[in-house]
């Protein structure tokens, strides 16, 4: 149970305490076991037990939320993103600059500070917590590095309207942009100014690379074409990827964002009545950035998500286990105690055929001995070591004989070698001797050990001892623009594609302006007379003729 509670934790289902003790009451009452649990029901002081006999397989851990988009995503997918990755490096000579790959991401910073544990009264009660700002306001902030550790002054997007008494980066980090949105999201026109910012700062060696996540905002043909003109290639991640791939998640956003809760809190604490606001926004992300900011962390972030050097393998199997849930059943091992990774039907398959003429025999001995008695099983075991050998007398001791002899061809080797080996040296026997029995040994510890293994679990434990697995999805999905693009999003291929889109909008929109002019022009006349209807008729021509 250990092992399969620490598999579905890694595959994202991992069961709360009590959970897990209804799991165990169900298991109780299904196999109608007695126990010591009251009601059948084990209490928390078995739970920490179980914690403790089995702390070298499971313990007490907090999940991460984790997005069914995300949780999708398998190795092979990563794999093959990264080696194209390289190519486009090796390509453009840019694997040994570091200087020249940078990667981009927005988030949203929040205006109040995070509850947590303070020190306070040893009463019961509640303890308040002054946020100092409306706990869902945000503003979303574009940062940008590079593998060699430098970071851009950021980009902030402001909702609408834009202050007119006051300049909200005054007291900013120097070199700082803004923009403003009726929301203060990022959309397509606000990425193209980013990318004007990201240009004045990104140096004068060109080409450079921008990775960035592949969102709708990002995707615009003139954006594209300002991009390929300033030297810029646009790379996009793998879709649903960037929480294990992208740096600025992987290394970067996480301290950072430590810090500004630590520099919210504090200026809730000095300033109770002002909260934080467009006017001193900048300011205070200027404090929580210069305490953050080291190159070595930014560096460590491309290392950390393999993008600088390019390596897939740092993305591991075991990171990517929630995906096994939406595999194929074919693909599926929902055996508890696999330590990783899948195994194809047609694998377990051959797997079977290979198994060797020993190992059939060991599991029919097995068997064999399994549906005997104690004391007739005793009493063959004594017959071998006797050397009884008169066939015919007792059937069943005769199959025993041979099905002994044939699952331990180390003991027939060790009675080989007693009696037709030719007078050897004394030295030469033992060692020879020795060795089999080691193999001996070895073998009847493995063969006890899976024995004991497949025979301590009971069926009804067994047959629930399973992984949830997803149904595959009927619906049709819907083929988006971004999914047919290439990654290199500056490539020829990649702005005739965005080229053709435009073309089909246009033809959109004037099919569907004259529809709508034909409409009007029916409703223009009043219907009655013949001549109206002619005229109708004639006007509808034109609109016609022209579209």
């Amino acid at each position: 149970m250990a092992k399969w509670l620490s598999e579905m934790a890694e595959r994202g289902f991992g069961l709360k305490p009590g959970e897990f003790l209804d799991f165990v009451e169900s298991v109780v009452k299904r196999e109608n076991r007695k126990t010591p649990f009251k009601n059948n029901r084990p209490s928390y002081d078995w739970y920490y037990k179980f914690l403790s006999r089995n702390s070298h397989l499971i313990k007490s851990r907090k999940e991460t939320p984790l997005e069914t988009c995300r949780a999708k995503l398998s190795k092979e997918k990563t794999d093959k993103w990264y080696s194209k990755f390289k190519s486009f490096l090796i390509e453009k000579e840019l694997v040994d600059k570091p200087g020249q790959i940078w990667n981009a991401d927005e988030t949203g910073f929040s205006v109040g500070s995070v509850a947590g544990k303070v020190i306070g009264p040893a009463k019961k009660g509640q303890v308040p917590h002054l946020s100092g700002g409306h706990s869902k306001q945000r503003f979303t902030v574009m940062f940008c590095g590079a593998a060699d550790g430098r970071m851009i002054p950021p980009f902030i997007v402001f909702p609408e309207p834009k202050p007119k008494g006051y300049n909200p980066l005054s007291a900013g980090l120097e070199g700082g942009a803004a923009a403003y949105t009726k929301k203060g999201w990022m959309d397509s026109v606000t990425f193209k100014v980013f990318l004007e910012h990201f240009n004045t700062f990104a140096g004068s060696e060109r080409p450079i690379v921008l990775l960035f996540d592949s969102v709708s905002s990002h995707i615009d043909m003139k954006t594209f074409e300002f991009a390929k003109q300033k030297g810029i290639e646009l790379y996009r991640l793998l879709p649903n990827a960037t929480h294990v791939m992208q740096p600025l998640d992987v290394g970067v956003f996480g301290p950072l964002k430590t810090r500004w809760h630590q520099v919210v809190r504090k200026h809730t604490r000095e300033n109770p009545g002002t909260p934080i606001g467009k006017d001193n926004f900048a300011e205070k992300l200027k404090e929580a950035f210069l305490l953050f900011y080291k190159p070595l962390t930014v560096i460590n972030s491309f290392r950390s998500s393999g993008i600088y050097p390019v390596d897939g393998n740092i993305i591991t199997v075991d990171q990517l286990k929630s995906g096994l849930t939406f595999e194929s059943m074919l693909t599926d091992d929902s055996s508890p105690t696999t330590s990783g990774g899948t195994s194809s039907t047609q694998e377990q398959i051959s797997g079977t055929k290979d198994i060797n003429e020993e190992e059939k025999m060991k599991i029919a001995f097995e068997a064999f001995q399994s549906v005997l008695t104690t004391p007739v099983r005793d009493k063959y075991e004594e017959r071998l070591r006797e050397g009884y050998d008169v066939e015919g007398k007792s059937p069943g001791f005769d199959a025993y004989r041979k099905l002994h002899k044939k699952s331990r061809p180390s003991a027939s080797k060790i009675r080989d070698l007693q009696s037709n080996m030719e007078v050897p040296s004394g030295l030469d026997l033992l060692a020879s001797v020795a060795a089999v029995s080691d193999n001996q040994i070895l073998n009847t510890e493995e063969c006890s050990t899976s024995t004991s293994e497949s025979t301590s679990i009971s069926p009804v434990l067994k047959g629930m001892l399973t992984f949830p697995h997803a149904d595959e999805s009927k619906k049709r999905k819907r083929i988006s623009i971004q999914s047919t693009l290439p990654d290199n999003l500056t490539s020829p291929e990649s702005l005739r594609l965005m080229a053709l889109k435009d073309l089909e909008k246009i033809r959109a929109f004037a099919e569907k302006e004259r529809k709508a002019k034909v409409i009007f022009m029916k409703k223009l006349l009043p219907i009655g007379s013949s001549k109206a209807s002619n005229q109708r008729k004639q006007r509808t021509s034109q609109v016609t003729s022209k579209s």
